[in-house]
């Protein structure tokens, strides 16, 4: 553990030697449990001194629903931080009922949505109120310096702050954008891969950002073959519910119900990431789970952090990883997967220590 936190102090040091990384992460959480597992790891790497987190911003179809997920699990990590809803539908499809009502019936489990199920104190049915997407992000980048965004999700609301306000992100508090998604080069250029499913969401969004910001921003792109190199298994997510945090039971939980409706939606694709290509029951998809996760967006946060796990390549001013079947990007799937894991355990280990501290204070 002291190695490994190591390695990160030197990188940071090196990135930016006076200011403390700082993190705005744009989330879609609810639909996979990747981007919960991504937030466990940033409370870890809170906990070690190692960066800040100053604002999440959700987006995607059901962003309040996101919001109150997010708010409660920073609640339960003991963090207060700025929380923003964004855009339901992608650009240019505004008002198109007929995409949301298509997403709805496509996340359920016996005719229930399950993005949030499980987590403690959550409904769906509760009424909240958020700031403006844009205003979280351009009041982030405003106000902290060496801040990077973490993109884990359709890339809609950072298009939007970049058309609100384009020059903010010429600042030199902005170091970097890290995005969760496949890019590709085109007669020289640097252009966004619909093969990923945050770039095909919105592919005109991606292509805003990619106009406005490649020429000026570095751009550290995480592929989906880098996360495939390093499944997530059943007794993963069971040491998290071990530690005893509620995040740590709702990631099981999460886990379990994303992936059978995910076996309901899609079952060939299912069968083909998740059982080996074998026929699946549809009655119990589950059992026949080689995994329940890839890990995509914690991947993504550790290629700041744990850049030595990765193989780089360079394309100008960007890194790009994992871009192809042949070139996962990971160096060694095995310490990749034994990072993940350490470092979620170590976030949820010490934030269920401190709730336990509360409660005794509170009730003696």
């Amino acid at each position: 553990m002291l190695k490994c936190l190591s390695s990160i102090t030197v990188f940071l040091q090196k990135e930016r030697k006076v200011k403390k990384p700082k993190i705005l992460v744009i989330t879609d959480v609810g639909r996979d449990v990747d981007d919960v597992l991504a937030l466990s790891i940033l409370e870890a790497l809170q906990n070690a001194g190692m960066l800040e987190v100053v604002g999440v911003v959700t987006t995607h179809m059901i962003p309040e629903i996101r919001g109150r997920i997010s708010r409660l699990i920073t609640q339960m990590f003991g963090r207060k931080i700025a929380l923003g809803s964004g855009s339901t539908y992608p650009l240019g499809r505004e008002g198109e009922q007929e995409l949301l009502h298509q997403y709805l019936e496509e996340h359920k489990i016996r005719n229930h949505s399950y993005e949030g199920i499980g987590l403690e104190k959550f409904s769906q049915h509760t009424f909240a109120v958020f700031r403006k997407s844009h205003e979280v992000i351009l009041n982030a980048i405003a106000e902290h310096e060496n801040i990077y965004i973490m993109v884990l999700a359709p890339m809609t609301d950072l298009a939007k702050a970049v058309l609100h306000n384009t020059q903010i992100f010429k600042s030199d508090n902005l170091s970097g954008v890290f995005i969760q998604g496949n890019a590709k080069v085109e007669d020289g250029k640097l252009i966004p891969d619909p093969v990923a499913y945050n770039i095909a969401e919105d592919i005109w969004a991606a292509e805003i950002v990619f106009e406005k910001l490649s020429g000026i921003i570095p751009f550290t792109f995480l592929g989906k073959w880098a996360a495939y190199s390093a499944p997530l298994k059943e007794e993963d997510f069971q040491r998290f519910a071990d530690t005893d945090h509620p995040v740590g039971r709702y990631l099981q939980t999460t886990a379990r119900n994303g992936l059978k409706c995910f076996a309901l939606r899609l079952p060939k694709v299912y069968s083909n990431l998740y059982a080996g290509g074998k026929d699946v029951d549809p009655r119990d998809p589950i059992k026949d789970a080689t995994h329940l996760s890839n890990p995509y967006d914690p991947s993504t946060i550790l290629a700041l952090t744990h850049p030595e796990l990765f193989i780089l390549e360079k394309e100008g001013i960007h890194t790009l990883i994992g871009m192809s079947k042949e070139e996962s990007g990971v160096v060694n799937p095995e310490t990749l997967h034994a990072t993940i894991i350490e470092q979620i355990i170590s976030g949820l280990t010490a934030a269920s220590r401190r709730l336990k501290q509360e409660k005794d204070r509170k009730y003696g």
